[in-house]
């Protein structure tokens, strides 16, 4: 019954449920709750106010009846319907499924944990969204969705929650008690995943990135993240993937970048509502990216373009300051430039249907 619901979902729940469905991401409620956060302080007719929701879980407060309803209205046949009240008596998943929604649909309001934001508003009017709503006010940086929402680039101040979340992390496992292989996939698998939803976000402050990384070095030579070894391998050598000799420990801001690449490719590419929001806020009509706009995102996909380093049909590139780069350049003079006008196709060349993942980055 799931599968077969699976299919009808995204008619029935809208576009901006983004998460906790097949295809959804997380990172869209996030940047758009981001975004929203620097726009706090634009000024607009009668000032700007954010509030932060939250709903008490309906899982005990549904009314049966409200749910099977609704599913007719959606056209299911009442022999689904009858199979979902089986489904439900049976292994008593509900005891309630609404109260009237909160006096009509059975969702309630937690006033315990609700915020109001409050941008360019006149304090008699502030006061007075206070009095009425009755939720306290509160200021950024907040969390959300377990990232830290806050106005403009992302400081190394804002980081220092989830760095000393990392530590803990690293400090609550017994790593002396794990061989050197345990450690390492221990980080391959768990650590870095701590910093997924930030990373896909935000553009890390280098010394920030560099601190963690630091910590999964002792840890992983010594079992300790505050002790350090003496070591004849170079750190940068070890992260290089298995089959060049590395420990395939990917490096932390390689992994920023790759989510940020990723966001860049989504917005660029997306017709969600999201990718949608984030064109018309950082995009000129000319597809270059806006100057001047307060943003948490615009910092991480703001790069140079290769249209930057063509000049009247031809590369016109920096000189080459390492054998690498040097390396990197003829590979890029090798590749030869369109003579006539076209239209352009973006295309990632390291998989083979020519869309970015993170994996191939």
């Amino acid at each position: 019954m799931a599968n077969r619901l699976s299919l009808l979902l995204p008619k029935l729940i809208s576009e901006e449920q983004g998460a906790f469905q097949h295809g959804k991401v997380i990172i869209a409620n996030i940047g758009v709750a981001s975004e929203l956060t620097n726009m706090m302080a634009s000024k607009c007719r009668g000032g700007t106010l954010g509030m932060k929701l939250d709903v008490q879980k309906a899982y005990d407060m549904l009314d049966w009846n409200f749910l099977f309803v609704v599913l007719g209205k959606f056209g299911f046949s009442q022999c689904w319907i009858g199979w979902i009240k089986e489904m439900m008596r049976s292994t008593k998943m509900v005891k309630k499924f609404l109260d009237n929604y909160q006096i009509y649909s059975g969702q309630k309001i937690n006033l315990e944990k609700n915020k109001i934001f409050v941008g360019n508003m006149f304090a008699l009017r502030r006061g007075r969204v206070k009095e009425v709503l009755q939720i306290p006010e509160c200021v950024f940086p907040t969390r959300y969705l377990g990232v830290d929402l806050f106005k403009g680039r992302v400081k190394k101040d804002f980081t220092l929650p989830l760095v000393d979340k990392f530590k803990a992390r690293l400090a609550g496992w017994k790593g002396r008690l794990l061989s050197m292989a345990g450690r390492v996939e221990l980080v391959r698998s768990v650590i870095c995943s701590i910093l997924m939803h930030n990373f896909s976000v935000y553009l890390w402050p280098a010394s920030s990135v560099e601190l963690m990384e630091r910590w999964i070095q002792n840890f992983i030579w010594s079992g300790d993240a505050n002790i350090s070894k003496s070591i004849t391998v170079r750190w940068s050598k070890l992260c290089k993937p298995k089959c060049e000799g590395g420990l395939g420990v990917r490096r932390l801001k390689e992994i920023n970048l790759a989510l940020l690449a990723k966001l860049a490719w989504f917005m660029k590419n997306d017709n969600s509502s999201f990718a949608k929001f984030l064109r018309g806020r950082l995009i000129k009509a000319d597809g270059s990216l806006k100057q001047g706009v307060k943003s948490s995102i615009l910092p991480g996909i703001r790069k140079d373009k290769v249209a930057d380093y063509i000049d009247d049909g031809e590369w016109q590139l920096p000189t080459p300051r390492s054998l690498e780069l040097q390396e990197v350049s003829n590979q890029i003079l090798q590749v030869k430039l369109p003579t006539t006008e076209h239209e352009d196709k973006r295309v990632w060349a390291l998989t083979e249907w020519g869309v970015f993942s993170v994996k191939s980055a």
